[in-house]
């Protein structure tokens, strides 16, 4: 870099008088009406809500938990059967699930749509 004298010194015709200078042609287009207005640009905000149980929560184990033990209330309601008081691998991993494929459809309802996806569902993204 040292014995790079343009980098040092900038272009030669730049130590010389500014009469010397190279003339800029590449100004304005005459083809171009400056008095009309320019197209302004338009940003368009989709205002997306979030539903208030993720809102409430601090964590997604937390969230997991709690949509876990909402499918195991409504399970039980509807079939009046008895469930172990713990949750199960099963359901924690079908709540997490279903909060993933809700928060997809919720940000991404469009490509949700039209976009094949795992099994389970879930929109998968490869590079």
């Amino acid at each position: 870099m040292t014995e790079k004298e343009l980098w040092w010194k900038g272009p030669p015709w730049l130590s010389e008088s500014s009469v010397s200078w190279p003339i800029r042609t590449d100004i304005g287009d005459p083809l171009i009406d400056e008095d009309t207005p320019k197209p302004a640009p338009v940003l368009t905000v989709q205002v997306m809500e979030e539903p208030d149980e993720i809102k409430y929560f601090s964590s997604l184990f937390r969230l997991t938990k709690f949509r876990a033990y909402a499918i195991r209330w409504k399970l039980k309601v509807q079939h009046k059967s008895k469930l172990p008081p713990t949750l199960t691998d099963q359901e924690l991993h079908l709540a997490k699930v279903q909060l993933i494929i809700q928060h997809q459809q919720i940000h991404f309802g469009s490509e949700f749509a039209t976009t094949y996806s795992q099994p389970a569902g879930i929109i998968k993204v490869t590079y």
